[in-house]
């Protein structure tokens, strides 16, 4: 039907999917996407932003570092026009998880103190970010004076903080507590999936109901 608006957010879905089973074609799927959406001829800068960086984390997973950060100063490039701290803060979140992984810790952490910061307000996801990026550094204190700050009943916020917790008190040789935060990060791992399946069976559940009654509705008319 030529709707190159659906087209384009079915292939970044599609990127998502795919990143972990094959990143090339994740790569290729995200590429497409951006440069179709850049073709419109009402692209919103914003959206271009979110594919660019789309296209970045599709990279990531392809281990292309390099092609990786370029495409993210192409994001950051249009976000420091549009001055939206919001984006500026994703866009800075992406740059700093390249140079985790480039192992440049002290930049890492730079970067996602500066997402982390230019965020208007507190963000449970980019405080975890920042606290993995302290545990990184070896700021070990700084690292757990920002998780006592975080609140959430998010069980997989929980997990994770638990985790960066675990991983925390093992690099401060406190092997007692790091036995202590693991138990408490697989619990919550555990309530994670439970949800998950709780989802499921409630899908089921109403996919079933739903069949049953159109049976029911099929008799009637017969």
């Amino acid at each position: 039907q030529d709707d190159k608006y659906t087209l384009c957010l079915a292939l970044e879905k599609l990127s998502k999917i795919i990143r972990q089973t094959n990143p090339l074609k994740a790569v290729e799927v995200a590429s497409l996407a951006e440069k179709t959406y850049a073709s419109l001829p009402d692209a919103s800068p914003y959206n271009i932003i979110y594919s660019k960086l789309n296209v970045c984390e599709a990279l990531l997973f392809a281990d292309s570092l390099q092609k990786a950060g370029n495409k993210c100063e192409e994001a950051l490039v249009i976000a420091i026009k549009l001055k939206d701290p919001n984006v500026l803060s994703d866009v800075y979140q992406d740059m700093s998880a390249i140079e985790r992984q480039r192992q440049d810790y002290r930049k890492a952490l730079y970067l996602s103190k500066t997402s982390f910061n230019s965020y208007p307000s507190f963000d449970v996801s980019k405080a975890l970010n920042l606290a993995t990026a302290y545990l990184d550094a070896d700021s070990l204190s700084s690292c757990n004076k920002l998780l006592n700050s975080i609140h959430t009943d998010n069980a997989e916020y929980k997990y994770i903080a638990f985790n960066i917790r675990h991983l925390a008190s093992i690099k401060a040789h406190d092997y007692d507590k790091a036995y202590n935060y693991a138990d408490s990060a697989y619990r919550y791992l555990e309530q994670m999936y439970g949800n998950q399946l709780d989802s499921k069976q409630e899908y089921y559940n109403s996919l079933v109901k739903t069949k049953y009654e159109r049976v029911l509705l099929k008799e009637k008319r017969d």
